[in-house]
């Protein structure tokens, strides 16, 4: 084999160096991609646990006032 041999084993490796540096940013931006997605979520799921408990508030304080106005009347 003369110089040409050696060049596409060079060629080779670069190819593979390059589909592994591929696939690491593939992964990178894919978790990137997966946290903004979970964070999101975490944010909407804050929002529903606030209107849960705002309506418990709110149920709790109307059956506390229907039970005191139906010990009140006689």
């Amino acid at each position: 084999m003369g110089k040409g041999g050696n060049f596409v084993t060079v060629a080779a490796s670069e190819v593979e160096e390059l589909r592994r540096k591929n696939g690491e940013m593939v992964a990178e931006e894919a978790e990137e991609r997966l946290c903004s997605q979970l964070a999101e979520l975490e944010a909407e799921s804050l929002d529903q646990a606030r209107d849960y408990q705002s309506r418990i508030f709110f149920l709790v304080n109307e059956l506390s006032r229907l039970s005191s106005s139906d010990l009140a009347s006689p």
